[in-house]
């Protein structure tokens, strides 16, 4: 008789990671720490997937003020007018978050689009809303 071959049908029996007298059982110890590997890939999930967007509003708010920097020139007198494109900047940014609710809405609602169809359809014609009327 060899070890690790069935009596009856003589193929090789499956390998079990447990030690000797302990088959059957989980090694809890494992378990948390593989546990705490997904609740920190979780955590990092969520984290990044919430700093995004606020990294891109950031963002264009940062361009904003560079614009406004080089129009107006850095002088001393230019500090109002760098604020007020700031504030413009986050003034169109929920302003534009307030047209697309108002008509992705109803199209997701009645689940006439998807949630990305809309969305990207929303995109389309809100850049292009911008650069007609520039």
């Amino acid at each position: 008789m060899s070890i690790g071959v069935t009596h009856e049908a003589r193929e090789p029996l499956a390998m079990s990671a447990d030690p000797p007298g302990m088959s059957g059982t989980t090694k809890p110890s494992l378990d948390k720490d593989l546990n705490k590997f997904v609740r920190v890939e979780t955590a990092a999930r969520v984290t990044t997937s919430r700093i995004v967007p606020h990294g891109f509003a950031l963002v264009f708010l940062g361009s904003a003020a560079l614009v406004a920097a080089v129009h107006s020139g850095i002088a001393s007198d230019s500090a109002p007018v760098i604020f007020a494109a700031i504030l413009g900047g986050y003034m169109a940014l929920n302003i534009g978050a307030n047209d697309v609710a108002n008509n992705v809405g109803p199209a997701v609602g009645s689940r006439a689009l998807s949630m990305f169809g809309a969305l990207l359809i929303a995109a389309i014609f809100e850049s292009a809303g911008v650069s007609i009327s520039i």
